[in-house]
């Protein structure tokens, strides 16, 4: 009997120590863990966040050398072929048949701007604009300024409570051009107005901007690199004085009836303390006087592209010479720039603990939290859904960038911590 109770003695003890043992390997394995085998899974844990909130933004320099100086209205051409773009300083532009329109306070020199770009829609800064416009009309009452449009052509401007401008009218190769039998339409924002005239040979864009008394038109061609001619005819106002040149200048009198052509860039005609400048790349300009009425005509042969501006003014003929050479534009390189997103770390934080787990691939009874830390020793994001138990706490830490849509780096501490 004793014999049989010991056996059964000696079975009661294996079965308990199979169970002890059984339930060591099960509850105790992951505390007793290699510490190389939990730093391996923090790795791949700092990878799977890093993974999920990197982006990429880029940058790019625009330099614009000048030697105007004060606030300018800037048009550029935009060769990037960017969608969702913004100047780091947030300045208010349009882009529109890739020229980039925007205003700047510019110096002497070379002004240098950056842009940036991202996978993201940004915001668009809301100015408090002068510039009032309808498909017939556009004000810039700051300036005094009023231009009335009939099928996108300016058929009166005036300026300072004046008449500056009439009866403007367009020829192509020698033949007017008849609005009514072409297509116009207009684009109007809060910053830009623009009046369109098509017909078959070309594109006409007449474009005022907020805070000038200016209007930049554009000529397209629809087919590069054919010749052509265009001819624009207007009536000007009772200004008394023209000047080109110091060598071609003089007096507009009621008594006289001339004309005078030249090739050239420019010519203002001005009276008192107001004028009306005309700035080209190169034309054949006539002025005439003839029976009371002051007529300027400007040939131009286009080019694919061919931009004439109208300057209404204070002053007289000085105050635009200036615009002759303008300014110039051009891009830099782009930087590309790699961190993480802030944005798609707020996306983590919202996650639920066991999706997370389960994209990751982390073992079901293991567990994590993670934090963003800030250089001050403060949390930007504690991401800590269950609190640790175990004495066995591992950490994992990793320097790295947060980069927003602008291309700004803020350098933050990426802490992992695995039980």
């Amino acid at each position: 009997m004793k014999r049989g109770a010991s056996q059964a003695d000696w079975i009661m003890s294996l079965t308990i120590f199979l169970f002890y043992l059984a339930w060591f390997f099960i509850y105790m394995r992951p505390i007793l863990e290699p510490p190389q085998n939990t730093e391996a899974l923090l790795a791949d844990l700092q990878e799977s966040i890093m993974g999920e909130a990197e982006w990429s933004t880029s940058t790019v320099p625009f330099f614009i050398k000048t030697n105007l100086s004060g606030k300018e209205p800037i048009i550029a051409d935009f060769t990037l072929g960017w969608e969702n773009v913004s100047f780091k300083d947030s300045t208010i532009f349009e882009i529109r048949d890739g020229k980039m329109f925007f205003t700047k306070t510019l110096k002497p020199g070379t002004n240098t701007y950056y842009l940036a770009r991202a996978d993201f829609s940004y915001p668009q800064s809301s100015g408090n604009f002068d510039l009032f416009a309808t498909p017939d009309y556009a004000s810039v009452n700051s300036k005094e300024f009023t231009a009335e449009f009939q099928d996108s052509l300016a058929k009166k401007i005036t300026y300072e409570g004046a008449l500056r401008l009439s009866n403007l009218h367009l020829s192509l190769n020698n033949e007017r051009i008849i609005p009514q039998q072409e297509t116009s339409f207009s684009n109007i924002t809060p910053f830009i107005a623009e009046y369109r005239l098509q017909t078959d040979v070309l594109n006409h864009s007449a474009i005022i901007m907020a805070g000038f008394s200016r209007i930049f038109n554009y000529v397209r061609l629809n087919q590069p690199l054919e010749q052509h001619n265009l001819t624009i005819t207007l009536m000007l106002g009772n200004y008394t004085s023209y000047y080109v040149t110091e060598a071609d200048r003089g007096a507009i009198t009621a008594n006289t009836t001339a004309c005078f052509t030249r090739y050239a860039r420019n010519i203002d005609f001005y009276k008192g303390e107001s004028g009306f400048t005309i700035i080209t790349d190169g034309a054949n300009i006539t002025n005439c006087y003839e029976d009371g009425t002051l007529r300027a005509e400007i040939i131009i042969a286009l080019e694919n592209e061919t931009r004439y501006d109208f300057i209404l003014h204070p002053g007289n003929y000085n105050e635009t010479l200036k615009y002759l050479s303008g300014y110039a534009a051009s891009f830099g390189l782009a930087e590309n720039i790699t961190g993480i997103s802030l944005q798609k770390v707020a996306e983590l934080y919202n996650t639920d603990y066991p999706v997370l787990k389960d994209r990751w691939n982390y073992p079901d009874r293991r567990n994590f939290n993670f934090a963003l830390i800030n250089t001050s020793g403060g949390a930007v994001y504690d991401y800590a859904p269950v609190q640790p138990k175990a004495e066995n706490v591992f950490v994992k830490e990793k320097k790295l960038y947060a980069i927003d849509s602008y291309g700004n780096r803020t350098q933050l501490l990426l802490r992992v911590k695995g039980w």
